[in-house]
């Protein structure tokens, strides 16, 4: 593992254009960037993290700094009156605790004493799902009720114009219908107090066997639990109830530099449909931006994808297979975000960084694109310059860097997401242009960690 540059000798990348009002970042001696080794870590567990307890994070200071780090080029024939007034203000909100990702979809967060409490807090026990044979309603040529034609007037005292009523009186298609079942198809449902007949209906499925339920498979967490003496975490629904999460967090954090603590969780996914896989994850969430970390390695994934049969033995292995990739993943995340903490970036590496994540949209990219890519690399100089004290401690490395920019895509970039839901999903979930995943490639090519 690369030994982290000592604190005293780090540099921001750049200072900042105009003197600030909270906290600027004094200048220090340059230290000669180290290069991290991209050595694949041993099968063996990863040493256990610093027992050193991490610094509370303090709130975010808004700084009173408004310099821009990428000056972009105005739009050609706009008044430069109305340039000025549109200037975006980047301001940095501080991030309160139980805002990562995974907090902002629980209906659960913390609390619970067991996972078996966690999943009955988060309203996902007990759900009773069913497999229902799936019908079609199909068009007929008469009225199923009284048999006159389609297009006709119904029979007198038809009950279907009591049933389905329209102002014609006469024979409408869905007058007509009538149910067949269909092939290889079945329905999923569940009881629900607020439903209509107290039945919701999930998802249509091509498989008649009923899912496992998450409190069979939350066996798993509770096992890893017991192990690694972890607490409870967030969990919820999913997707319309298609599928549930529950998350249980290791207690002793990787300390970046021996400073900037980490999280790790270990996360069940559960699937109901056949569509998705259900996962066992393994969630780095950084404490002072309550920002995720949606990473894999080339030579070890953040996930093991589970059977879809209720097998108790399989289970027992993927219990077993879940806790070795809790210690490998750590042991890859660890090394990287040391080798990111002792790399110190330029000025011009840290503006080409974020030109690349966010893009200038041109001269011919609306006001609303133009402002928001301002915005976005006005929160980002502000943060990597270590203004703000979720950043102080990482300024002006590539991993300060990186956390810039997860911050900015997870917890205010509306291109992300509208609502904090909305980017928390993508960060998550979403596989094809996730900003965050982009912003863990090209902060790896820094130190050139596969």
């Amino acid at each position: 593992m690369t030994t982290p540059v000592d604190p005293a000798q780090k540099t921001p990348a750049a200072k900042p254009a105009t003197k600030a009002a909270a906290k600027p970042v004094a200048a220090k001696p340059a230290a000669k960037a180290t290069k991290a080794p991209a050595k694949a870590p041993a099968k063996t567990p990863a040493a256990k993290a610093p027992a050193q307890a991490p610094a509370k994070p303090a709130a975010a200071k808004a700084p009173a700094d408004k310099s821009s780090s990428t000056k972009a080029a105005p739009a050609k024939g706009t008044p430069a009156k109305a340039e000025a007034k549109a200037k975006p203000v980047a301001v940095v909100e501080p991030i309160k605790p139980g805002k990562d990702a995974w907090a902002r979809l629980a209906t659960q967060v913390n609390g619970s004493r067991s996972v078996t409490e966690l999943l009955k807090k988060a309203e996902l026990s007990g759900w009773n799902v069913k497999v229902q044979p799936a019908v079609t309603l199909a068009e007929t040529d008469n009225c199923t009720e009284c048999e006159a034609p389609a297009g006709e007037k119904h029979k007198k005292n038809c009950l279907m114009l009591e049933d389905v009523p329209n102002d014609t009186g006469l024979v409408d298609p869905e007058h007509t219908a009538v149910p067949l079942e269909m092939d290889n198809t079945w329905g999923l449902v569940r009881p629900h107090p607020d439903a209509p007949h107290r039945r919701k209906f999930i998802s249509s499925t091509n498989s008649n066997k009923v899912p496992v339920p998450i409190e069979v498979r939350g066996e798993m967490l509770t096992s890893i639990m017991k192990d690694t003496k972890a607490k409870t975490g967030p969990a919820g629904p999913l997707w319309n109830d298609k599928a549930a999460f529950a998350s249980i967090r290791i207690p002793e954090p990787l300390m970046v530099g021996g400073k900037d603590p980490v999280e790790f969780r270990v996360v069940l996914l559960n699937s109901l449909v056949t569509a998705r896989s259900s996962k066992l994850i393994i969630s780095p969430v950084r404490v002072a931006t309550q920002t995720v970390h949606p990473v894999e390695f080339l030579k070890c994934p953040n996930h093991i994808n589970l059977s879809a049969t209720d097998d108790a033995d399989k289970r027992i292995t993927e219990t077993s297979t879940g806790l070795d990739l809790l210690h490998t993943y750590t042991q890859w995340f660890t090394e990287s975000a040391e080798a990111l903490y002792a790399r110190t970036l330029t000025a011009d590496e840290f503006s080409q960084f974020c030109n690349t994540l966010f893009p200038y949209p041109g001269d011919t990219g609306t006001h609303a694109k133009r402002t928001r890519h301002q915005m976005c690399i006005n929160l980002m100089r502000i943060m990597f310059e270590g203004k703000v004290d979720i950043t102080e401690n990482i300024a002006g490395t590539a991993w300060g860097a990186l956390q810039a920019a997860l911050t900015v895509c997870q917890q205010f970039d509306t291109e992300t997401g509208e609502t904090e839901t909305d980017r928390a999903m993508t960060a998550l979930f979403t596989d094809k242009n996730n900003p965050s995943k982009t912003a863990w490639q090209l902060a790896r090519r820094f130190v050139k960690v596969s």
